[in-house]
């Protein structure tokens, strides 16, 4: 048996005296490219424990002594696992989620904001993975959500930190509150379902008045005519369209095959099977000179791009008198291609927990129910304030569904199954228009 006082037998089978050949991790020096061997496991844990980093601190200590001296970056505050309810305008940010190589997210800024007001400790501030954040739901380019809730692990006992976390936003991102939950509560899997807004023109359900000249792949559109969009602004939808509109809508509801409403899905695949709980129409409104309907959707889960597609398809029947058919022959397994409608209007209404909410209140410790009941209110003033304006005033300065509705007019070739016969002719997908192309990358996930 060897003591203390043996020496060390090395890989190359010499001994080794400990205190003379056998170089200790802070006199070592290693290069990269070579293979660290540690005559003993006390060697190797003080190495690794004298070297330890981070990405995102290059001040991180090196050595023990620096360990020792580090200065402390402040009282461990206990955390408390929350449902963050909160609310965004999408305009100006590239989606929901943090991703590095956007320029802006609602993520990049909501993060900061809680670092800032303390809702986050210092030591959790570099990487928003240490506080188990998590969506409900990921939201695309310019799309925005009256009701988002986010599940992460947050400094709650500070006075008035709802308001610490706002005095840190810009005023198209609001956090309304917080309810504290299970441990075990994640945004985006315990979500049951979620309800999605989408705002129309009504002025997109209005026939061609006149036929345009077909444009080949590859041409510029003409350019939209400011004259020519006043008259369309003021255009008023009459009930025989509304109702056409909801007819239409009601053909969603169900379980249906949704691998024409998304992108790189067969019919064959059991994922694009979806489970539409309702799909309604409100009745029109104005909104700064532009009348308006409220599409409201309400599902378990959507693909990339569905309710953009889905909305889409009911414009495009409505506008060209295509027999609603068409819509139902889309669940089949024939392939046609489906444009999507612009993400502007798309909007979160709220994700649900209703399961969830039946499972907290039979637990063993009491928890209120994660909705919106408490702040619904606040979170009205905001969508009527700041989501609704901001829509309408993207489109009458960009046109936005103009330029959607052009693509499908100055290309027809590639929507010929809009015919007041309802023939779906054979699908070509080497032949598509410029910005409806499917295989067009996007970082949404509703929708």
């Amino acid at each position: 048996m060897n003591t203390p006082d043996s020496t060390v037998q090395s890989t190359s089978n010499e001994s080794i005296a400990p205190n003379e050949n056998v170089q200790t991790p802070d006199a070592m020096t290693v290069k990269k490219d070579k293979k660290i061997r540690f005559p003993t496991a006390k060697q190797r844990r003080e190495h690794f424990e004298m070297n330890k980093r981070t990405r995102s601190d290059d001040t991180w200590p090196t050595t023990r002594k620096e360990h020792e001296n580090k200065e402390p970056s402040g009282p461990r505050l206990p955390k408390k696992k929350v449902a963050l309810l909160m609310g965004f305008s999408g305009t100006g940010y590239s989606g929901m989620m943090f991703n590095p190589n956007a320029k802006k997210t609602i993520e990049d800024d909501l993060f900061s904001a809680l670092c800032l007001s303390g809702a986050v400790s210092k030591d959790n501030s570099t990487d928003i993975k240490k506080v188990s954040f998590m969506r409900a739901a990921r939201t695309d380019k310019g799309v925005s959500a009256a009701g988002q809730v986010c599940s992460l692990k947050m400094i709650v006992d500070i006075d008035d930190i709802i308001k610490k976390i706002n005095d840190h936003l810009p005023a198209q991102i609001r956090v309304f509150g917080y309810v504290k939950t299970m441990r075990a509560f994640h945004a985006k899997n315990c979500c049951s379902s979620r309800i999605y807004e989408y705002l129309l023109p009504t002025y997109t359900l209005a026939p061609r008045s006149e036929p345009v000249e077909q444009v080949s792949d590859g041409q510029q559109i003409p350019p939209v005519d400011p004259t020519e969009m006043e008259l369309k602004h003021a255009f008023r939808a009459d009930t025989a369209t509304i109702s056409l509109v909801r007819e239409a809508l009601e053909k969603y509801v169900g379980t249906r095959n949704y691998h024409n409403f998304t992108i790189r899905r067969s019919f064959k695949e059991k994922a694009s099977n979806r489970f539409i709980t309702s799909f309604t129409a409100s009745n029109p409104f104005v909104v700064d000179g532009i009348e308006w309907i409220s599409l409201k959707v309400h599902g378990q889960s959507f693909m990339l791009h569905q309710i953009r597609k889905m909305v889409a398809m009911v414009v495009m029947l409505v506008r060209s008198n295509t027999p609603l058919s068409v819509l139902t022959r889309a669940f089949e397994e024939q392939k046609i291609n489906i444009p999507k409608a612009p993400g502007l209007g798309l909007l979160l209404e709220r994700p649900l927990f209703d399961s969830f909410n039946d499972k907290q209140e039979k637990g063993r410790e009491s928890y209120d129910p994660i909705d919106f009941s408490s702040v619904q209110e606040e979170m009205d003033q905001f969508k009527t304030e700041f989501i609704y304006p901001n829509i309408t005033q993207e489109e009458k300065s960009g046109y936005t569904f103009e330029t959607f509705l052009r693509q499908v007019d100055y290309f027809p070739q590639h929507y010929q199954y809009l015919n007041p016969e309802g023939t779906i002719p054979e699908y070509q997908p080497s032949s598509m228009p410029v910005g409806s192309d499917d295989s067009e990358p996007d970082s949404d996930t509703e929708a």
